[in-house]
């Protein structure tokens, strides 16, 4: 896509995600069910799960028609990212921060429901399943694109020298020797916490899917238990990895241009 159609792209999203957040509370309220005096709430987990999987098919489908632009430099700039780069990780990372508040929200191993009432219960699960919608595109689009340009996955993968680099980076930031490294397009530092991210993420999307099927497909209870601690666990560690990724990507002054580039490109 063209870099002039990507603004109406991001004001498509968000407005989808604003109207996403009024349904979920909407959706939740008690209705009349019209047996009796029954009253029920609407979860889209139980009303519309095939939307999640139908996001999955959406993911690949767009990312195996998006043209991929390599680096470059024209003047004082270079372009970092590209479009798809930034279609891919932001509908992940603002998704990922929903769902970390929603579920944490919802009640995590020990930790009790922050909104115990059954109106804010459904409305959480509600915005917790328009922010999988999100994921799980960001996700299989991301995925996709990998399959498109095998490139920006080797760009992305830490080799035998990565440790080292790390090391020597951080090293001279922080004064403690003059020797510095070469930085490619990503940071070593950046490589060695990708493979992380990714099998996070990945435990997170399938651990996930199970639990969504579950609520339409028979399955073995203890099964199920097992995707529902995964799935919490993995929420743990992704949550510390964020916490980490935002500090270094962002907060701390060095990384400031870092932040630009994942902003404009």
């Amino acid at each position: 896509m063209k870099r002039k159609i990507w603004p109406f792209v991001w004001i498509s999203l968000i407005l989808l995600g604003l109207v996403g957040a009024v349904f979920s509370y909407t959706e939740a309220q008690f209705v009349t069910s019209g047996e009796g005096n029954t009253r029920i709430t609407h979860l889209f987990f139980d009303t519309v799960p095939w939307a999640i999987f139908a996001m999955i098919g959406l993911g690949l489908i767009l990312s195996s028609g998006t043209r991929r632009t390599d680096a470059f430099i024209t003047g004082d700039r270079v372009l970092r990212h590209d479009g798809g780069f930034m279609l891919g990780h932001w509908t992940l990372a603002l998704s990922c921060v929903v769902l970390l508040a929603t579920g944490f929200g919802l009640g995590l191993f020990v930790i009790p429901r922050v909104l115990p009432r059954s109106l804010w219960t459904a409305f959480l699960f509600n915005l917790h399943f328009v922010a999988s919608l999100y994921f799980v595109f960001g996700f299989f689009y991301w995925g996709g694109n990998m399959i498109v340009k095998p490139k920006e996955l080797k760009d992305s993968l830490p080799d035998k020298d990565s440790p080292r680099e790390a090391v020597l980076h951080y090293a001279h930031l922080f004064s403690l020797t003059r020797r510095t490294v070469e930085a490619g397009k990503f940071l070593a530092s950046e490589r060695l916490a990708f493979p992380i991210a990714v099998l996070t993420t990945l435990v997170i999307v399938v651990t996930g899917l199970f639990k969504v099927m579950a609520r339409f497909v028979l399955m073995p209870e203890q099964f199920v238990y097992v995707m529902t601690v995964a799935h919490d666990l993995f929420a743990v560690v992704m949550l510390l990895f964020l916490l980490a990724h935002v500090t270094l990507g962002s907060v701390v002054p060095w990384s400031w241009p870092l932040l630009r580039s994942a902003l404009t490109g």
